[in-house]
């Protein structure tokens, strides 16, 4: 047993000098998670709204640029709006407001006349651009925490 004797002790009884406890950093991850989950909805928010904007703009400047479509650049947008079931808000992309000497051209951009083909432009807006929508979100979201 000669040989244990200088080995290294792995008792319980040795003093082991570990550091702050783990509870002792208890108190600032609560109120970090507290001021985190109060916070959360308005930078949320915040963070929908500005990409939101920014999709828009990108939109029009898309439609400004269609020399068919230009004169109703300025009506595309995004609104929220009461679900059916009024426990909720949607948002709804789309025109809105547009006079009726324009009317008809939302619905020939996106499903087309005897002339013109459908371009679809809501909806592959939507189907095409939503992922990034929610992506930035969340970027502009984890950015303001970082």
């Amino acid at each position: 047993m000669a040989q244990y004797d200088d080995a290294p002790s792995y008792s319980f009884d040795l003093p082991v000098d570990r550091g702050p406890s783990l509870l002792s950093g208890t108190p600032a991850v609560l109120a970090y998670a507290f001021e985190f989950v109060k916070t959360l909805p308005s930078v949320f928010a915040q963070a929908a709204n500005e990409v939101l904007e920014e999709h828009v703009s990108e939109s029009r400047e898309r439609l400004e640029r269609d020399d068919d479509y230009q004169g109703i650049a300025k009506y595309y947008d995004v609104v929220q709006v009461e679900d059916g079931e009024g426990d909720g808000v949607e948002l709804d992309f789309g025109f809105f407001k547009v006079p009726p000497n324009l009317s008809h051209k939302p619905l020939e951009l996106e499903v087309g006349d005897a002339i013109k083909p459908p371009k679809a432009f809501v909806r592959r807006t939507i189907f095409k651009k939503l992922d990034d929508v929610v992506e930035d979100i969340g970027k502009k979201v984890n950015q303001h925490y970082a």
